[in-house]
């Protein structure tokens, strides 16, 4: 054992996994900083809203009133609470909304369980320290920072908490094991990215397969197999119930948000649930970029600088260059099983993030897998994959920590090694191993009470040889290398030539890097086809045939030169770099195979090269700033100032460059028909696309008061209200409807289509006045009067933060209230005089109330049974999982007193 070994070792490298991380992420932890992220900068001012809510309801609101007129707080992950047992929530609420430490606690959590799961497999603390480096601390986690999709973080950082409660239920079919694989599934689900969770699934349930399959355990043979599956299923089947809160209400809104609902805009006929084909895969990995994997920046990095086929990027999948050769090396040095195992999933990963680019996979996993087609972005996926490539890189560590593997290369020429399992060597069939194997008999049969005859003690004497024969069998072939196993031969023959190869292309790149990038360019490369398409083909074409020098002179702007020299300086350094990198890589593995270095150094110094090549990728997303400068969205300016002097309730229409799809109004309880959401409600999202929502009959039932944009538009009929200063310093024309409507109405007159597509159409058109007509659908007319009778609203009272209102009203006959409320089923029920009553859909988007003759108050209120159904279920199975842990650790207990007292030695 080597000074890293044992006790001091784990510990040394524990304290190492804790500091590297906090090394890097030290000004946000330390010092509070934080990246202006988009998505963070987005959710941002809705948990202000979440917060000024609950402070004034004593409970989060089931309707957030803020982003597109309306939609569902919880279902639509606005906001998701968890469940009782969430202990990481716990974790980050202690970090006091320190983002940094927040992200720091995840990345601990994950690579802690990466350990873990390393040291099961009986690896060296540096092969567990290195594998919980390459998979915490690869870029694609430092993108996800960057861009602020702190959910899909959490949720990937407890992607290992999951596979290690598998390991430890393949290792071991107990009640404690299937508590724990519940808990670590319902953590990740409350991280609330179900497509990282899904993803999670799939590769666990491939991988048991694999292992029952190719690896065959013991205990999980004959009926160990149906006890060990039941379990597995317990251990999901709990998860599900824990996470009933708040997926219940993700479930009850899913039918009816476009994650769930076909577009009534759709080209394709009887279009089914789902996000639609173009959609889903619009984020296809393109086989090509694979050599990114190698050179982070062959295709650029993310946002200006990459030009490859994706619609745009914000990451990179690249996990490092020295750990890729680690990971072919694992394959390549290790003897054990799991390693095909985890090439297989690899390759699955690989082939299931090529999405379009692979139909012949991807559309039946599409079409047949539950819930598949409610996801979006196929090359997500590969974010697991440095998790089996943290596998494979530690198994090659292993392999070069062993002091036998390279012996032969150090072996006179034409000399075999000797054989260390040889008679008299400890080998099979030696005197002392046939001793130790009576002796275990012996015991045994002392440990049983029992007087065996020599005989018997013969015949347990060769079971005991027969079980330890298979158990040395089972040794060997287990993963990992072995002190005496050579690997493959021509590695240790020519590994000095591959470390010249890495070297002589290093100096090449070196040399002539730069003359390659520009041929790159001259045929074509650091421009893609979008952006070749929008600056037009002469442009496109001097920049690809002409000298950098020739550029501004043949009129290119510069702008368009700055990028193009920008993506090919940073192709050229990230290359020369990645070179370096498997360069010093083959050195060491090249000083421990001829003996000049022990294998600990040789481990720590590919440690160091790991750290190295992530970090420095790392560094290109890592741009934290003060807190205060990513609050500025918080901050009141002009117009909001104006907006908030205004008496309501009203809805503003931001139709500025960047005003509509931002949530900032929310955070000053300023109701707008624009924000940001990916779960958008279908038949809202319908009205966008549509083109609707920007016509002022649209914006006016909508109860648009004012419309904000970048011009003066008193010319168009609207109202100058005011031209205030934005945040950025621009002027925002601030426009009064003069036609706005109020919150409720009568029509007096209906108007049936039989589809949406023409609904919407009609909906655009000049004439159409909703004031006076309402747009129904063929199917609801059953449900409506005859005749509209003219009524009159008396008062309209919106309750606290908009989750009820109450509206007098009186009429001659029969009437059809119009809301200017967004319909949403689930969400709301409505009585007239105490007594409940339904709530249809008119113009597409709207709630209406079918009304007699008379004077009558309704009252409507929001409400989620999913969701108080779900916490009841979350409760209950939380619950379940204390007792099955406390079951199985009671059972175990009980267990081994019950050998203690056998093992007693009686009179």
């Amino acid at each position: 054992m080597g000074m890293l070994g044992g006790r001091r070792g784990h510990a040394i490298a524990i304290a190492v996994l804790f500091l590297v991380p906090l090394a890097f992420f030290w000004d946000m932890v330390v010092r509070g900083h934080e990246p202006i992220a988009p998505d963070t900068q987005a959710v941002r001012p809705l948990g202000v809203w979440a917060r000024q809510a609950q402070e004034g309801l004593g409970e989060m609101p089931l309707w957030c009133p803020g982003v597109f007129s309306g939609m569902p707080s919880y279902g639509s992950f606005v906001y998701t609470p968890s469940g009782p047992l969430d202990l990481v929530r716990d974790l980050r609420l202690l970090c006091g909304g320190n983002r940094g430490l927040e992200y720091f606690v995840s990345l601990m959590i994950g690579a802690l369980a990466i350990y873990a799961l390393l040291v099961l497999r009986r690896k060296h603390p540096l092969c567990a320290l290195s594998g919980s480096v390459i998979y915490t601390m690869t870029p694609y986690m430092l993108g996800l920072i960057a861009a602020g999709h702190s959910t899909k973080l959490h949720a990937l950082y407890l992607a290992p908490v999951v596979f290690l409660a598998v390991e430890l239920l393949l290792r071991k079919r107990a009640l404690v094991a299937t508590g724990f694989l519940a808990v670590a599934l319902a953590l990740q689900l409350w991280s609330n990215h179900p497509q990282i969770t899904y993803y999670t699934m799939l590769l666990s349930a491939l991988y048991v397969l694999g292992v029952l399959l190719w690896d065959r355990p013991e205990s999980w043979r004959g009926r160990g197999l149906a006890v060990g599956l039941l379990l597995g299923f317990v251990g999901v089947a709990l998860a599900a119930g824990l996470a009933m809160e708040p997926y219940a209400a993700v479930m009850e809104y899913t039918p009816y948000s476009i994650r769930g609902a076909p577009s009534a805009l759709s080209q394709t006929p009887n279009a089914g649930a789902g996000v639609g084909w173009d959609y889903a895969t619009a984020w296809s990995f393109p086989p090509g970029e694979l050599i990114s994997f190698l050179f982070p920046a062959w295709f650029g990095l993310e946002g200006g600088t990459y030009w490859g086929m994706l619609p745009f990027t914000q990451s990179t999948h690249y996990f490092g260059a020295s750990v890729l050769l680690l990971a072919v090396l694992g394959l390549l040095l290790s003897s054990g099983r799991r390693r095909w195992i985890w090439l297989a999933l690899s390759c699955v990963i690989l082939l299931i993030g090529f999405g379009r680019h692979l139909p012949v996979l991807y559309r039946p996993m599409y079409e047949l897998l539950p819930m598949f087609n409610r996801f979006r972005v196929p090359s997500m996926i590969y974010a697991l994959l440095p998790l089996l490539a943290a596998f494979l890189a530690a198994e090659a560590m292993s392999a070069i920590l062993a002091d036998g593997i390279w012996s032969s290369a150090r072996s006179p020429k034409g000399k075999k090694a000797q054989d260390s399992r040889q008679p008299g060597k400890g080998g099979k069939g030696s005197g002392d191993e046939q001793g130790r194997r009576r002796s275990i008999a012996r015991d045994a049969a002392k440990r049983d009470g029992t007087k065996e005859s020599a005989r018997d003690g013969t015949k347990a004497s060769a079971r005991i040889g027969t079980k330890e024969s298979a158990r040395a069998r089972a040794k060997e072939s287990a993963p990992g290398p072995k002190p005496d196993s050579p690997g493959p031969g021509w590695i240790r023959r020519r590994w000095g030539g591959v470390t010249l190869a890495f070297l002589l292309l290093l100096i090449l790149w070196l040399v002539a890097g730069s003359w390659v990038t520009d041929r790159m360019r001259c045929g074509g490369a650091f421009m893609s086809a979008r952006e070749s398409s929008q600056i037009g083909p002469h442009i496109t074409s001097v920049l690809q045939g002409g000298s950098v020098d020739q550029l501004q002179r043949a009129g290119v702007p510069d702008e368009l030169v700055r990028l193009m020299t920008r993506r090919m300086s940073f192709l050229h350094s990230t290359v020369a770099l990645s070179l370096l990198f498997l360069t010093l890589m083959a050195v060491v593995i090249e000083g421990r195979r001829r003996g000049l270095l022990k294998g600990e150094a040789a481990a720590a110094l590919i440690f160091l090269i790991i750290v190295a090549d992530l970090w420095v990728i790392d560094r290109k997303f890592y741009n934290p700033v003060p807190r205060q400068q990513s609050e500025v969205i918080l901050q009141e300016d002009e117009v909001v100032r104006f907006l908030k002097s205004q008496e309501g309730p009203f809805r503003i229409a931001p139709l500025t460059k960047e005003g509509f799809g931002s949530n900032r109004y929310a955070a000053f309880g300023i109701e707008s028909v624009g924000g940001y959401q990916p779960a958008k409600l279908r038949i809202y999202d319908d009205l966008i696309q549509s083109g609707a929502l920007t016509t002022l009959p649209v914006l006016s039932m909508l109860n648009v008061r004012f419309i904000l944009t970048d011009q003066n538009m008193e010319a168009s009929g609207l109202l100058l209200a005011s031209a205030a200063r934005s945040l950025s310093g621009k002027t925002v024309y601030i426009h009064e409807n003069p036609l706005v409507m109020p919150r409720a109405w009568f029509v007096r007159e209906l108007r049936n289509w039989p589809d949406a597509k023409i609904l919407l159409s009609q909906m655009r058109a000049p004439e159409f006045d909703p004031a006076r007509t309402a747009y129904v659908y063929h199917e609801e007319m059953t449900e409506l009067p005859d005749s509209l009778s003219s009524g009159e609203v008396l008062s309209f009272e919106v309750g606290t933060h908009h989750q009820q209102a109450q509206v007098r009203v009186t009429g001659p006959g029969p009437g059809l209230l119009v809301m200017s409320e967004i319909a949403y089923p689930p969400g709301w029920i409505a009585t007239v005089n105490g007594e409940e009553t339904p709530l249809l859909r008119v113009n597409h988007v709207l709630r209406a109330i079918k009304l007699p003759p008379g004077e009558h108050l309704i009252e409507v209120r929001a409400v989620s049974r999913a969701r108080r159904a779900g916490v009841l279920a979350s409760r209950f199975s939380a619950l379940l999982v204390l007792l099955l842990i406390a079951a199985g650790c009671v059972g175990k207990r009980l267990k081994a007193h019950t050998l203690m007292g056998r093992n007693q030695p009686t009179d």
